[in-house]
């Protein structure tokens, strides 16, 4: 048994109804979601609970910038499925460990993977006195937690060492905590086909170019940026656009500035037109007669086709439409839905 802390990294994206949508989806899956949880509400439901009592509480803090939902997930070795009630003992345990136990929540036990596993979202901020409560060094409460009801339910043994959460697994923790499309999930969808069919670095740049984005150099690897000063590592976006295996593919490695030299005038077209850039006279002397064929053709020049170009943009996550006819909201009511009222 191991247990992982999904943290959001963006707060003004946090939304526990949002989350509590996504802990309760099916996703069209039959047995994706099992036994479901309110826990310290007077809510049955998990949304009306996150929606009517869970958020509302977190309003009530005012003075804590941080993110106010702590969403963790209990997982299992594969083939094993612990009834129910040592499901829910496990989680009132390692809640309780971690300083939750009178703090609201709703879970959910999902069988979509070979893991059966429970997703918990606690509402950080305390009904009563309105203070948010922060576990101080949650991963080893977590991991001892763990290792003690293995030994106390029987279950089968994990090594319990630490999974680091870094591009990959935040860009997809965001996504499912706040419906919102991620940086890194985003260039996934949209821009790795393209960059893979890249044979030179000049069309790998160019077509990083066209999709708003560039490929920069960082420490030993690369990083794509984008707008407002997003980054991510390359490697992460795809394993095959680690440095080392886009120079094995490519050659060593050239910038865009060195390797634009297609949409720059040649150099017989900048002789051109130093050879044919007028004398100078002294002045008032009357200005020499046209002659033909001596003046600068700009369409010489190499044009550049910027054509259609793609931009990220934090929007909502594809909706699911109530029916088949589609459903179209309004950005306020997008808006609503992603960042609660």
């Amino acid at each position: 048994m191991i247990s992982k802390h999904i943290p959001m990294r963006n707060v003004k994206k946090s939304s526990f109804t949002e989350l509590a949508k996504y802990i309760e989806d099916p996703q069209n899956k039959q047995e994706r979601v099992g036994a479901v949880r309110v826990t310290n509400c007077q809510q049955l439901n998990i949304v009306d609970a996150a929606k009517y009592e869970i958020e509302p509480t977190q309003r009530l803090n005012q003075r804590s910038g941080a993110d106010k939902t702590y969403h963790f997930i209990i997982s299992f070795r594969a083939g094993e499925n612990p009834p129910q009630d040592v499901l829910d003992a496990i989680e009132d345990r390692m809640c309780a460990a971690l300083g939750f136990s009178e703090h609201q929540r709703v879970s959910a036990v999902h069988h979509d993977t070979d893991n059966t596993h429970i997703h918990v979202a606690v509402n950080k901020v305390h009904p009563v006195t309105h203070n948010v409560h922060t576990p101080y060094n949650d991963f080893k409460t977590r991991s001892s937690m763990c290792q003690l009801l293995e030994k106390e339910f029987g279950l089968e043994r994990d090594n319990h060492k630490a999974e680091k959460t870094l591009s990959e697994n935040r860009a997809a923790d965001m996504e499912r905590h706040s419906g919102i499309e991620s940086f890194l999930g985003w260039i996934k969808r949209e821009c790795a086909g393209q960059i893979r069919e890249a044979s030179t670095w000049v069309d790998l740049h160019q077509t990083l170019r066209e999709n708003g984005l560039e490929l920069r150099q960082k420490g030993n690897g690369f990083v794509i940026t984008g707008p407002d000063g997003l980054a991510v590592k390359a490697s992460s976006v795809d394993r095959s656009f680690s440095r080392g295996t886009l120079e094995k593919k490519l050659g060593s490695y050239s910038d865009s500035l060195t390797q634009s030299s297609g949409n720059r005038a040649s150099p017989d077209v900048t002789n051109r037109f130093r050879d044919y850039a007028p004398k100078v006279i002294r002045p008032g002397a009357r200005p020499p007669q046209h002659v033909s064929g001596r003046g600068f053709n700009p369409s010489a020049i190499p044009v550049i086709k910027a054509g259609r170009v793609n931009r990220y943009e934090a929007r909502p996550l594809i909706l699911k439409p109530a029916s088949n006819q589609g459903v179209k909201l309004s950005r306020e009511a997008i808006q609503s839905l992603c960042f609660g009222p």
